[in-house]
């Protein structure tokens, strides 16, 4: 992880940043790992499972183009429940998405994460083995 990538950037669409989990009580305090999807003062929806900012879709990472909700634990989402809805990300803060959106507590429950709550970016995979690398 790298602690000091946003010391003099701000995070970007596709990053998967590094953030301390302060909503769900049984993880409170522990570091969560999501993909930034929404920045601060965009408007962000999920149409026929695809990400789209202000209106328009968003392609790249590919992962934003397969967003599902069929976990029937996860069913209690707060936020883009349905494709009418749109949620606009507040000044100072991030709405994340999981990769695997479809077991993912991400914002859609908890809402956008403050960005004081950001630790850094994570830049490579170490476990399981067989995937240790860059990520994309």
């Amino acid at each position: 992880m790298e602690k000091f990538a946003y010391w003099f950037n701000k995070p970007q669409r596709g990053d998967i940043i590094v953030f301390k989990n302060e909503w769900m009580t049984s993880t409170r305090g522990s570091p969560f790992l999501m993909r930034a999807a929404g920045l601060p003062g965009e408007k962000v929806s999920v149409k026929m499972g695809k990400l789209f900012v202000n209106g328009y879709p968003v392609t790249k990472p590919r992962v934003f183009t397969r967003i599902a909700y069929t976990n029937p634990a996860l069913s209690d989402a707060k936020y883009l429940r349905t494709p009418d809805e749109e949620y606009t990300v507040p000044a100072g803060h991030y709405f994340v998405l999981g990769d695997n959106s479809e077991r993912s507590a991400d914002s859609r429950y908890f809402g956008a994460v403050p960005e004081k709550n950001i630790i850094g970016k994570a830049t490579k995979i170490y476990w399981p083995p067989e995937r240790i690398g860059v990520l994309e």
